[in-house]
């Protein structure tokens, strides 16, 4: 349990809402494997989902970071 509660509270902190951390830690227990890529551009964004799709990656997402002012 304390496990569960490590991995949500990191993908939160990533930024991730509760409610999809909560998604991905169940699927990582399920014995899933959750990959972050972080890319420059939408073009590398494009790219990175490309090759996912290819390989027929489940659950693609992408997210904006925050600009920092």
């Amino acid at each position: 349990m304390r496990e569960t509660r490590v991995r949500i509270g990191a993908l939160v902190g990533l930024g991730i809402p509760e409610f999809e951390a909560r998604r991905y830690d169940a699927k990582i227990r399920k014995g899933n494997i959750l990959i972050s890529v972080h890319t420059e551009d939408g073009k590398q964004k494009d790219i990175a989902q490309g090759v996912f799709k290819r390989n027929h990656a489940d659950g693609i997402s992408s997210a904006s970071e925050a600009s920092v002012k």
